[in-house]
């Protein structure tokens, strides 16, 4: 085209390309070969068993994954595991991907972690096994709990002094804060065979009737509408 004395915006309108392509093209003598980078995954090869069990439990980000084959040894950057991932994923059969199961959350992990091991499913285990080898101060939390579900639900032979002043080294220190003000009542609890169930109806009406008042007011106030509801 450029033989016929064509000019480089007709070149460039024909074929769909901008003018300093063009310019560049016709200064190399022939337009540019792209060729897609191989990926060569050899650096890859010692982990690739690891990183598809970490794929199939469905753990595809790529940050994640390279800084847990980093504590394995690996010594590549972050690049060569995000290729492999694409690699791995472009040559997956499309019809049948990985699932990926939302990490639990809220009360759902709170159940987790406070059920009994013998009544956890294997997902569950390997899950929990995880999470508290990346957090160990959860770990520390967790089994605080559960020897304070222990001691009042099995009666165990603990000191109640003892578990608080463990639970003080521990993130909930501020719950044993709460127990530690309210003791009288936790080890009334504990030593006498009172309840408060036979008034939780009237103790669930009176939260309302307070709720209902925003604050604005003080006890007269108070005292004054749950009396005049109990005649209501």
């Amino acid at each position: 085209m450029r033989a016929k004395r064509q000019t480089i915006n007709r070149i460039a309108q024909t074929i769909g390309a901008e003018r300093k392509t063009v310019r560049r093209w016709l200064r190399q003598g022939h337009p540019s070969t792209w060729q897609r980078r191989i990926f060569r995954p050899g650096i890859m090869v010692p982990y690739a068993a690891y990183l598809d069990q970490r794929l199939m439990e469905g753990c595809h980000n790529a940050a994640r994954l390279h800084g847990e084959i980093m504590a394995m040894g690996f010594s590549g950057r972050y690049g060569s595991v995000r290729d492999w991932i694409v690699s791995r994923r472009s040559s997956a059969d499309a019809c049948h991907p990985v699932p990926a199961k939302p990490m639990p959350m809220g009360r759902n992990l709170a159940r987790m972690l406070t059920t009994e091991s013998d009544n956890r499913s294997e997902k569950e285990v390997l899950f929990i096994q995880r999470l508290m080898t990346a957090a160990p101060m959860l770990a520390q939390a967790t089994a605080w709990v559960r020897n304070m579900q222990d001691f009042f639900t099995k009666k165990t032979q603990a000191s109640l002094e003892k578990l608080l002043e463990e639970g003080k080294k521990t993130p909930l220190s501020r719950f044993v804060n709460g127990l530690r003000r309210d003791l009288s009542a936790v080890q009334a609890a504990l030593h006498t065979p009172w309840t408060t169930n036979p008034v939780e109806g009237q103790i669930s009406r009176l939260k309302m009737i307070k709720h209902t008042m925003f604050g604005r007011a003080g006890f007269k106030l108070l005292r004054a509408r749950v009396l005049h509801a109990k005649c209501a």
